[in-house]
């Protein structure tokens, strides 16, 4: 007992635990230990149920591991932290934590927090320990927390930081993610698919993968679903800083996450799980004040990789080197819903690319792309605002009219396969009007126009360029054609031309666009309208003294799309024949645009 005498001090004086239920007074003991060397080594001879006992640290005074202890009539397995066994190994009788109010943290369970110790079983200990204490949020207090192999907690217990900057880091030495729900875990491990990562809260710290690591995550969820969220979090390195496999329903919430040098994405929603195992979905996505910066020709700020999200995002910042397109959308008909298509809403937000970046890459082998919304973003040497690989249109960031700051009016587009003709379809519209930014190679008749989806069209289409400005205003109705008038039908078309200047100054030379056509035609099983252009003269044309490409624009404002709903295409060589072989010209009208 001498050696126990200096390490406890046996409070004797009375404190009487009065049980209401039954009146009765209970006598018990309090013990004060500076560590918890020191509770172990307390002799459960001298202690009886109901005895407290009270750690000023884990290792020493002060260090926030410490706490209240009562002793406890259980066979209990030690953790090393929520339950302690005194080193006499007692078959009964544990010293178990009692929280008073305070939220537990993981210096409970013995991390040192000083970037040089190894904490990865103190943490996870800790982590494990919310099943033997009634506790929904784990503290990682202020420091740098050195871990060696993954981290897994259970979905719904909050994970707390002290601060993301400065304040509380865990970083990770080895290849592996740093944290993974349970869900994700056996996911990953192929072993269940069952979970759901429902409840999940993970806020205010700094994640850090191995500075090696291509692959690992900072975060790795599964199916994210109702009031999940990750907020104001920073990641670095790895693979990926937020890694979620399948979407989940309604899916995840990220509000003020920065994530920095990540060789694959920032932020990423898989439909697939290593082995191949399809768990993609096609919930709604929040992306709040997100930010970033690049540095890989491969990877991107946010990646969708087959699965079909409905993905908002709000109020972003990024920077650098972003290969593989900033935002990269990928569906596939190979996932079991081939017919299903996600979204794209962004709404304000910059990014300052490398010169040779997009923005927005689609990617399918799908019917259709994932529509896309843009509206109040701002873009810095960035190639294109939207890549269409399915399509292989790609749309210039300069569409909101003033070079590289875009989408001061919102932009839509959409991008899909079928309709009235078994083509590649895309519809780019700014604010209401459909845009194209024409660059015709080779002369001859280019299709601009035709019904996306009845037969009846009409509309008022614009050519413009450093040497034209050109009105065409137009009306088909193939269905007219059928009523008998002897002789050349031409009730189902109406066409006109208005320009704006009747001559050009001689250093810009003839206009490009020289005369427009417009008509329909029938074919087994239907018919259909279309417009066409001429082009006389291409912008490469030498004796251009300007060049720039042809803008063709279509007004949708006040367009009933009931009767007269009409697709501007986006030609890249010229039709070879005005109607399909099978097809039957109903009429056609041709007007001279040039003067």
């Amino acid at each position: 007992m001498k050696a126990l005498k200096n390490n406890a001090v046996k409070i004797l004086w009375a404190w009487t635990l009065f049980i209401i239920l039954d009146c009765t007074s209970v006598s018990a003991a309090w013990w004060q230990v500076n560590n918890m060397s020191d509770l172990r080594a307390l002799n459960p001879a001298t202690v009886t149920d109901g005895d407290l006992a009270i750690v000023t640290g884990y290792y020493h005074p002060g260090d926030r591991g410490g706490g209240w202890f009562v002793w406890t009539n259980t066979t209990s397995s030690d953790d090393g932290g929520a339950i302690i066994i005194p080193n006499t190994n007692p078959a009964s009788g544990r010293w178990m934590r009692v929280l008073n109010g305070e939220s537990p943290n993981v210096k409970m369970w013995g991390a040192v927090g000083d970037g040089a110790n190894n904490d990865t079983m103190s943490i996870q200990n800790a982590l494990n320990g919310n099943a033997k204490l009634p506790f929904g949020e784990m503290l990682f207090p202020s420091g740098t927390y050195y871990v060696t192999n993954t981290l897994v907690f259970s979905p719904i217990l909050h994970i707390k930081g002290e601060g993301s900057f400065n304040n509380t880091f865990v970083q990770m030495h080895g290849d592996h993610d740093v944290f993974e729900t349970t869900s994700a875990r056996d996911a990953i491990a192929g072993t269940s698919y069952a979970g759901w990562d429902h409840g999940v809260v993970v806020e205010g710290m700094e994640i850090d993968s191995d500075t090696n690591s291509t692959s690992a995550a900072a975060i790795a969820l599964y199916r994210s679903g109702e009031a999940s969220v990750i907020r104001n979090i920073v990641t670095g390195y790895g693979g990926y800083g937020i890694r979620c496999f399948g979407v989940g329903a309604p899916g995840l919430r990220l509000e003020h996450v920065s994530c920095f040098v990540t060789h694959v994405a920032n932020v990423s929603f898989d439909g697939n799980m290593p082995d191949g195992t399809f768990v993609g979905g096609g919930g709604a996505v929040s992306l709040v004040g997100i930010s970033g910066d690049g540095y890989f020709t491969t990877n991107s700020f946010i990646r969708v990789n087959n699965c079909f999200p409905l993905l908002s995002v709000y109020d972003f910042k990024g920077e650098g080197t972003y290969g593989g397109g900033f935002i990269y959308y990928k569906q596939s008909l190979g996932t079991p819903y081939p017919g299903m298509i996600g979204g794209i809403n962004i709404y304000g937000g910059t990014y300052n690319g490398s010169g040779t970046n997009d923005f927005i890459v689609l990617d399918t082998d799908s019917q259709a792309d994932a529509p896309v919304y843009i509206s109040n973003v701002q873009l810095y040497s960035v190639r294109y605002l939207i890549r269409d690989n399915l399509s292989g249109r790609n749309v210039s960031a300069d569409v909101g009219g003033l070079s590289q700051t875009t989408c001061r009016l919102p932009i839509q587009y959409e991008s899909w396969v079928g309709g009235l003709a078994p083509t590649n379809n895309t519809r780019l519209t700014v604010g209401d009007t459909a845009r194209y930014d024409f660059d015709p190679q080779t002369t001859g008749w280019y299709r601009v126009i035709k019904p996306s989806r009845v037969l009846h069209m009409g509309g008022a289409l614009a050519i413009s360029s450093f040497v034209e400005n050109s009105l065409v205003q137009f009306d088909s109705d193939p269905e007219l054609d059928y009523i008998p008038t002897g002789g050349t039908n031409k009730l189902g078309v109406q066409l006109s031309v208005t320009r704006t200047s009747t001559e050009y100054p001689t250093n810009r030379g003839r206009p490009y666009a020289s005369m427009v056509r417009a008509g329909n035609y029938s074919y087994p099983g239907g018919a259909t309208s279309f417009v066409d252009i001429y082009i006389e003269r291409t912008p490469d044309d030498p004796d251009n003294g300007y060049g720039g490409n042809i803008t063709l624009t279509l007004p949708l404002d006040g367009m009933d799309y009931n009767l007269m709903p009409c697709q501007l295409l986006t030609p890249s060589t010229p039709v070879t024949s005005l109607i399909p072989t099978n097809a039957t010209l109903l009429c056609c009208v041709t007007n001279i645009l040039a003067r």
